[in-house]
């Protein structure tokens, strides 16, 4: 039993170790968040934006306009479950040829 824990524990120590790739795919996550947050898309450049642009353009002449960046509130009304009966008559008069 005490060989078990041992070895677990000298097994979780060595799975600390971060590999050098996995390091590196790491920090550059960490580098694309920071840039993202201060310019936006990254390595977009004046291309991206102007065809951004061009897109939202173009959906907002097919669509109607509108605020493209934020998504629409939609509002449903609820239906009418009353029945049209008086006293339990019925009130479509149904025809049988």
């Amino acid at each position: 039993m005490l060989r078990v824990a041992a070895r677990a524990l000298s097994v979780s120590t060595t799975r600390r170790s971060v590999d050098p790739v996995q390091a590196i795919f790491l920090n550059k996550i960490r580098e694309y968040k920071s840039r993202s947050e201060t310019e936006g898309i990254v390595d977009g450049g004046a291309a991206f934006a102007q065809e951004r642009a061009d897109i939202q353009e173009r959906l907002s002449r097919t669509y109607g306009g509108g605020n493209m960046d934020v998504f629409p509130e939609i509002n449903f009304a609820a239906p009418d479950l009353t029945q049209d009966s008086i006293d339990g008559e019925r009130t479509i008069d149904i025809q049988v040829a």
